[in-house]
């Protein structure tokens, strides 16, 4: 038996789904089955969390050689999901939520604005020479974005809008960085 079905029989062993260890252990419900697959290998530190975990050495789990100091009884299962341990998707769940809040509220408010441009007529200022070498202001009607925000002095709001949308991109791209991060460090382990 290699270390990907050690890992597997622990973690069945215990009741723990692929997702629920991959979260006790701070990575992603792939890289855990890339373990249980033999596709790839858990790091040092990753390695005595997997023994700490399960209670067992880390002997055991690269070699499959229980320690001398080892219980002979087979280690009772872990309890089931807790509600402690569902709260920890809560985060995850409360920063998608935010994230898509403010990138749909930025989205809108902008769309909205440009809608309104291109419905309510405003005066654009143009200098027209005239046949003396005289130089007229005209207010010239039209639908341009700019001169409705310009007219309707929305410049601030434009700002606030477009600041929303910008944090809520940043906020949903910042977990998948962090996931590409994990996923990176993985790869070189």
């Amino acid at each position: 038996m290699d270390l990907g079905n050690r890992i597997q029989k622990l973690r069945r062993g215990r009741g723990l789904s692929q997702e629920t260890l991959a979260e006790r252990l701070g990575v992603t419900r792939q890289a855990v089955s890339k373990w249980e697959t033999g596709e790839s290998l858990p790091d040092v530190v990753r390695l005595a969390q997997l023994a700490d975990l399960f209670g067992v050495s880390t002997d055991y789990l690269i070699r499959g050689v229980p320690a001398e100091d080892a219980p002979a009884a087979p280690l009772a299962p872990a309890p089931q999901e807790t509600p402690a341990a569902s709260r920890s998707r809560t985060p995850r769940l409360a920063q998608r939520v935010v994230g898509w809040v403010l990138t749909g509220a930025g989205a809108l408010g902008i769309l909205t604005i440009w809608v309104l441009s291109t419905m309510i007529v405003s005066y654009r200022q143009v200098d027209v020479e005239t046949d003396w070498n005289m130089i007229e202001v005209w207010n010239v009607p039209g639908y341009h974005f700019d001169t409705f925000v310009s007219q309707y002095h929305l410049q601030a709001l434009l700002v606030v809008l477009a600041a929303l949308l910008l944090a809520g991109v940043v906020v949903l791209l910042q977990r998948r960085y962090r996931l590409y991060q994990e996923r990176k460090g993985e790869e070189r382990a």
